[in-house]
């Protein structure tokens, strides 16, 4: 990156200035969620001291993306890009700061392009994202799963423990960050690889990306992250041994020295002008910031077919035994896989999809058992109440998903659109949530 400014500035007498483009999208959607019971409040394992969740809302997503180009000759080429919340809000994604991504890029057409920033990194630039086939609220990757609790039985139960001698305060009450949303570590609920996993900063740390100049339909990449736990600038920097020390302190750390990256192929016309086909494979590994917890390796690979106006496509992942402890607890399980299939069409202006997803995962809370079972709070827990197996997986946990999305293109940048997705999450330890999201909304783009 340092070499390639150099050669810009070398050059910049001759080149044209950066050239700004504003783009944004601003979504309006009414939703209405139905969950069991239990779930319908911020702590299932005491709805009667939660408060119950509202089921039923009218709500706003919006970006605003500033492209920067600039142009060296015709061949070198650099810029940058930067993608905005526009909400009056906490973002859709959870995030509370104005930025959502920024990088900077320069690219050379017959050796490569080199990006740096707050960007998803190569490996899950590659991934077989199904968002990239889906219509209307994006599918199984897509606006679903903001609508649903994020905490399970399991986790809030121990959580609303109350400790000996502490007043009847529970163990929510005086834990770092108060009760986890902890669904999203029990399960994985959307098809990524680990460090590209929807949302909350963790797919954009700081990063550098290289990508090879496609030869012809294949490119290759490969990205460098530092520290999975680190955000945007030097102050949101995570410590070596730690976890995030933004709004998500308490997290358990994750991890450093990432190297991901994989390869995409794609042929539009494979056997004639009609038929497509598009393959990847993402890849990734990293040292655990922690002495206790399994090093990062994750992977996924996809293959999606292309006939006139419809897209097939599927993908298979695992997080392996990522985030899990070194030292299996008895009776417990680790392991993780996924897998995934969507149908899309086009006809004019009416588009669908069909997409669905099935999920298992074990182990995955461990990390967190074993932080607070070391912690402050380690001396006044229940004895034989909560321990080790109180954290561990008997048996995988799971989780399915069907979603349908249709949507209408009734003028150039406006979309009406509809999705339902039904869900159904089957903990590890027997409880179980099911029920069904339906959204329908418009959609401007510019």
């Amino acid at each position: 990156m340092i070499i390639a400014a150099a050669l810009i500035a070398q050059t910049a007498n001759a080149a044209e200035a950066p050239e700004i483009k504003v783009t944004g999208k601003l979504d309006f959607q009414a939703g209405s969620v139905k969950q069991k019971a239990p779930f319908r409040n911020s702590s299932p394992a005491a709805p009667s001291n939660s408060n119950r969740m509202n089921d039923r809302g009218f709500v706003n997503d919006t970006t605003l993306d500033f492209e920067i180009n600039g142009k060296v000759n015709s061949d070198f080429t650099y810029g940058g890009f930067i993608r905005a919340h526009g909400d009056t809000s906490v973002a859709t994604n959870q995030e509370i700061y104005f930025g959502d991504k920024a990088k900077v890029y320069v690219q050379h057409n017959k050796f490569g392009r080199i990006e740096a920033g707050n960007i998803p990194g190569a490996g899950g630039l590659f991934e077989m994202d199904t968002v990239n086939t889906m219509q209307g609220t994006f599918g199984i990757d897509g606006f679903w799963s903001q609508w649903v609790s994020d905490r399970s039985m399991r986790t809030s139960r121990i959580y609303q423990t109350a400790l000996p001698g502490a007043g009847g305060a529970t163990i929510a009450q005086l834990a770092p960050g108060g009760e986890k949303e902890t669904r999203s570590l029990e399960f994985i609920v959307s098809p990524n690889i680990m460090s590209n996993y929807s949302g909350h900063y963790y797919s954009d740390a700081p990063k550098i990306n290289f990508f090879t100049k496609p030869v012809p339909e294949l490119t290759l990449g490969v990205a460098f992250i530092p520290d999975l736990d680190s955000a945007g600038t030097v102050s949101n920097r995570a410590p070596r041994d730690a976890g995030p020390q933004d709004d998500r302190q308490g997290n358990p750390a994750t991890y450093r020295n990432i190297v991901s990256g994989g390869f995409m192929y794609e042929n539009k016309k494979l056997f004639s002008k009609d038929f497509g086909i598009k393959t990847g494979l993402a890849g990734e590994y990293g040292k655990s910031k922690v002495a206790y917890m399994n090093n990062l390796r994750s992977y996924e690979a996809g293959l999606m077919f292309n006939y006139k106006n419809m897209k097939l496509g599927s993908t298979y992942g695992s997080w392996m035994d990522s985030l899990t402890l070194k030292q299996k607890t008895a009776g417990g399980r680790h392991g993780s896989y996924y897998y995934t299939v969507s149908f899309s069409q086009n006809l004019e202006k009416l588009g669908y999809s069909v997409s669905a997803m099935e999920s298992r995962r074990a182990g995955g809370i461990e990390v967190l058992g074993y932080q607070l079972m070391n912690s402050q709070l380690a001396a006044a827990l229940p004895s034989g109440n909560i321990n080790a197996q109180s954290f561990a997986d008997p048996k995988k946990n799971r989780f399915r998903n069907i979603v349908l999305d249709v949507d209408y293109k009734l003028a150039p940048g406006f979309l009406p659109y509809a999705g339902l997705s039904v869900f159904k999450f089957n903990e590890s330890h027997g409880a179980i949530d099911s029920g069904y999201v339906l959204l329908g909304g418009v959609r401007l783009t510019f």
